[in-house]
Parts: structure tokens; sequence; C-alpha cells
């Protein structure tokens, strides 16, 4: 009984409501997410790039640059540390954006 208890307290759904272009505008105002309607119709990459980084300082409380810093003792550990300095904020910000979209209920996300 209990396995069964607990297998229906992770399978939540969660229904969000379906927003318009103006409401999206809105929503991403109000986060202080500044954004045209034209980059919410054609995002460029640069621009998903700039929103995603954006979410993850709203919802952390927590600037990006402090996020993806390397330790700089997690670097000695590299054969030659100054090839990994991006990759490793590229990482670091997907992980965490990663973790925002699944805590939402959303489990398929990828940057691809």
């Amino acid at each position: 009984i209990l396995f069964f208890f607990l297998k229906k307290i992770f399978q939540i759904s969660y229904s969000f409501p379906l927003l318009t272009g103006v409401g999206i505008l809105e929503c991403l105002s109000q986060m202080k997410i500044s954004i045209s309607k034209e980059n919410l119709m054609e995002p460029t990459c640069e621009w998903v790039k700039i929103t995603l980084e954006n979410f993850i300082e709203f919802f952390t409380g927590k600037n990006i640059e402090f996020i993806c810093q390397p330790k700089f003792n997690a670097l000695n550990c590299f054969l030659h540390p100054e090839l990994h300095e991006e990759s490793i904020g590229f990482i670091v910000k997907h992980r965490f954006f990663q973790d925002l979209i699944f805590s939402s209920g959303y489990k398929e996300f990828s940057l691809r």
C-alpha cells in the first residue's frame, strides 16, 4: 500500500494556462526580463540564451557570472584548464535550467 501511495504522490500532473503573446510579454515584464514582440515571434539563439540566463537569475536569486564561475581547485583537475572555462559555465547553466524545468513538471528538456 505504501508503494502505491508513494507512486501516486510522484505522478502529480501540472496544469499550466496557455498564454497568448501579450500574456507572455506581460509575465516576462513582471519578471524584469526585457523582450520585444519580434523576439517572441522569431527568437534568435542569442536571445534564447540571454533569456534562459535571466530565468536562472530570477528563480535562483544569484548572478549568472557567479553561478558559472569555475572553482579554482576544480580547474586544476584538467590537463589544460583554459580549454574548459567556457564549457564548465555552459554545463552549469544547462544543469540549473534543466532542474528548473524538471521541477515545473516538464521532463523532456534539452538545449538542442
